[in-house]
């Protein structure tokens, strides 16, 4: 609207009708404008969504196609289980491990996965599994139930939103299966009994019941005498998860841990078998003054920060991990 001025004969009373009229049409013009303003403003917030929303549909259809994908595995997997026989079983525990690996690819969900094997029970069946260790006819599934258990138990190093999966693998009862892989006389067992301790021992309580059940002395044994440089470098990688511990590390100490170490770095070459050797070993004898425990955050960014360290190692080897990114 447009407002006129007031013609100059008119009166004092005139005048003030026309003041108001004049007050009544500027609000209007500024209700106007505002309103204008108001729907270019929503007009321009619709636009900018829709990019948005497209791209939370995609998400949406990948997640619902993992999670379909994921629910005929983890059934399968399950009735593999409850058959018993070795050949079953093995591939069970081999097409739960290479799920966890999947699940922390793009559009994979690991957590979902992660919770999903604890809560059908599937890591208690993986545990019973390991309970039959000692059949011949069972080592293989053996190597791939404690590497399915170590991807259950990997939590996102980036992340604290799953970081309980390793409690609740050892709360079912895994523990001294684990360190009976560690002495082993099939290698491979030792690789993935090496490598599930190394994810369990980032876990403070798991780290007692580890050293409970007397892990240290065959992760010395095994960093000293292992088959190959890759079970070594995975035993030390567990050792080091434990040194954050200052019961598990004054038992290190007292164990031979630093001359273990001081003969694992001076070895001829220069291997990164040698390299983290050298490197635990002067962390090794830092901490040999902390005895005070760190809290409970310090303690996660230290076990994350340790296992993104090794992961570089087991990229460099092609070993395959549930989550172990490159940073």
């Amino acid at each position: 609207p447009r407002c006129e001025p007031p013609p100059r004969t008119s009166t004092r009373a005139d005048q003030q009708g026309m003041s108001v009229a004049r007050w009544r049409c500027a609000a209007g013009r500024y209700l106007q404008r505002t309103l204008v303003l108001f729907f270019l403003v929503l007009a321009l917030g619709n636009c900018r969504s829709d990019p948005n929303r497209a791209q939370h549909e995609l998400e949406q259809k990948a997640a619902s196609a993992f999670a379909v994908k994921l629910r005929a595995v983890l059934a399968d997997s399950m009735a593999k289980l409850a058959r018993g026989d070795s050949a079953a079983m093995q591939a069970a525990a081999q097409d739960i491990f290479m799920a966890a690996v999947a699940s922390t690819k793009e559009g994979g969900q690991p957590v979902a996965f992660r919770r999903a094997c604890v809560e059908l029970g599937l890591v208690t069946q993986l545990v019973q599994l390991l309970a039959r260790a000692n059949e011949p006819s069972l080592q293989p599934a053996r190597r791939s139930a404690l590497a399915a258990l170590a991807a259950i138990a990997t939590d996102d190093p980036t992340s604290d939103v799953d970081n309980d999966h390793a409690l609740a693998v050892c709360s079912a009862g895994v523990v001294p299966y684990v360190v009976d892989a560690l002495s082993a006389p099939d290698r491979e067992v030792q690789l993935s009994g090496a490598g599930c301790m190394a994810v369990l021992a980032e876990e403070p309580r798991c780290t007692k019941l580890l050293l409970n059940e007397g892990a240290v002395p065959h992760l010395l044994s095994l960093a000293s005498y292992g088959p190959s440089h890759g079970v070594r470098a995975t035993a030390l990688a567990a050792i080091e998860q434990l040194s954050h511990d200052p019961d598990a590390r004054e038992t290190l100490i007292h164990l031979g841990g630093i001359e273990v170490l001081k003969g694992l770095s001076t070895l001829g070459g220069d291997t990164p078998l040698q390299t983290l050797s050298r490197q635990l070993l002067g962390e090794l004898q830092e901490k040999q003054r902390i005895t005070i425990a760190a809290d409970a955050s310090t303690r996660t960014q230290m076990a994350h920060e340790t296992r993104l360290r090794y992961s570089k190692i087991w990229d460099q080897a092609n070993v395959h991990r549930a989550y172990a990114p490159i940073l």
